[in-house]
């Protein structure tokens, strides 16, 4: 990949008992952080970075890649939660002395502010350290080999010699939260449309080896019918605020929306405070926020596998692909045939051939013909190893991966 001009950045996490999980996406998300912030000193693009990441590490890059899209959503909607407080405190009539103000206006007074003060802190905490999106910041996500259901194959991890206690351990006992499979379906919001017509599980098979992946969608995802105007009652204008929602849209212009007509002559005018007070759990919202489902916003995920691989069954990159691809995101796939789980690292490149490494870099060239380049690299793959096929085909054989 160097030849060809891709800087390469080799990270690695903490492994088990040192860490868990959790400490395990932690790692792989302040490396992405680190990369953003650093690679320009090594000739790098911040904006043209692309993850790739295999067997453990496609499992843990697929959770970070799914549990920082969610952290982004969740901030921007957080923050626009504080600004729309703030507004409302801003706004809200100040009374010549205290003895005038009602109780329940002066007990509202202390929540908005308390609340704020709350969402301030939470928004500065370390949760939400390394803010990049992975939607805008990465080209895209390439996973081979991957574990992308724990909770299923537990007993067949069981049956190969990773054992389910210790399984349970690293994953802080909590399976289904550490699949990527699950996360799509426990925590984001399944677009309501019927735009999309996915490939039928069954029909995914080996590919033909020219071509370097396909799409997991037989009609590209279409979300333009979800958004939709909603008309108010009567009785209402139009005033030139601004939709919150927009602070985080930079080079936005200011959106119009309906607000409620109330005029100091209005005998009906309901102050900032008492509007809250009549739902008592808007103050309170974030905690809402930081529980709801969110939108799924990712970047191109290719996901590669080898058809005989017996660590983790094809089937985990099928089900995942299919999952997020009904999720909305755009997915490829490719499934190597008579490939093992570590023939497409290890095997094919050392015998000279490496078609996972052509397809990666079709990826990142996409409109370049690397043909004769590559021929001319896999010449010179080997290293001067100069393994005999026999050897490696032997390898192969008694390889229990």
């Amino acid at each position: 990949m160097a030849q060809l001009g891709v800087v390469f950045v080799a990270p690695d996490y903490r492994n088990f008992p040192q860490g868990t999980i959790s400490d395990m996406v932690m790692d792989a998300t302040n490396a992405i952080q680190w990369t953003r912030d650093n690679i320009h000193t090594f000739g790098g693009d911040k904006n043209n970075i692309y993850v790739v990441s295999q067997s453990a590490g496609a499992h843990i890059g697929a959770m970070m890649m799914l549990l920082q899209a969610r952290k982004v959503e969740i901030y921007k909607k957080l923050k626009a939660h504080l600004i729309e407080l703030k507004h409302y405190a801003k706004h809200t009539p100040q009374s010549s002395s205290s003895s005038s103000r009602s109780h329940i206006e002066c007990e509202s007074s202390v929540r908005l502010k308390k609340n704020i003060s709350t969402l301030e802190q939470k928004l500065m905490s370390a949760e939400f350290d390394s803010l990049w999106n992975p939607q805008t910041d990465l080209q895209a996500f390439i996973g081979i080999a991957g574990p992308y259901n724990l909770e299923d194959m537990k007993y067949y991890l069981d049956h190969r010699g990773l054992y389910t206690d210790i399984i349970d351990s690293i994953m802080e006992n909590d399976l289904r939260s550490s699949s990527p499979f699950y996360c799509v379906q426990d925590l984001f919001i399944s677009p309501a449309d019927a735009k999309h017509k996915l490939k039928p599980l069954s029909s995914i098979d080996s590919t033909d080896a020219s071509k370097p992946f396909v799409s997991m969608t037989e009609i590209e995802f279409d979300g333009t019918a979800l958004n939709g105007d909603i008309d108010d009652d009567d009785g209402e204008e139009e005033d030139d605020t601004y939709d919150v929602s927009d602070e985080w849209n930079e080079g936005s212009t200011k959106s119009k929306r309906k607000k409620h007509k109330y005029t100091a002559n209005n005998p009906l005018r309901l102050s900032n405070l008492q509007r809250i007070d009549m739902n008592p759990n808007f103050i309170d919202m974030h905690n809402t926020i930081c529980t709801e489902k969110v939108e799924l916003k990712l970047p191109p995920m290719y996901l590669f596998h080898g058809e005989t691989d017996l660590s983790c069954p094809v089937s985990n990159t099928k089900q995942f692909s299919l999952a997020l691809a009904n999720y909305g995101v755009k997915t490829f796939i490719k499934i190597y045939a008579n490939k093992s789980h570590t023939a497409p690292i290890i095997e094919d490149p050392i015998s000279g051939k490496d078609p996972l490494m052509c397809d990666m870099l079709q990826i990142i060239y996409p409109n370049q013909s690397l043909t004769s380049i590559v021929h001319e690299i896999e010449a010179s793959m080997t290293g001067g190893l100069k393994i005999p096929q026999r050897v490696i085909d032997m390898a192969g054989f008694v390889c229990p991966f």
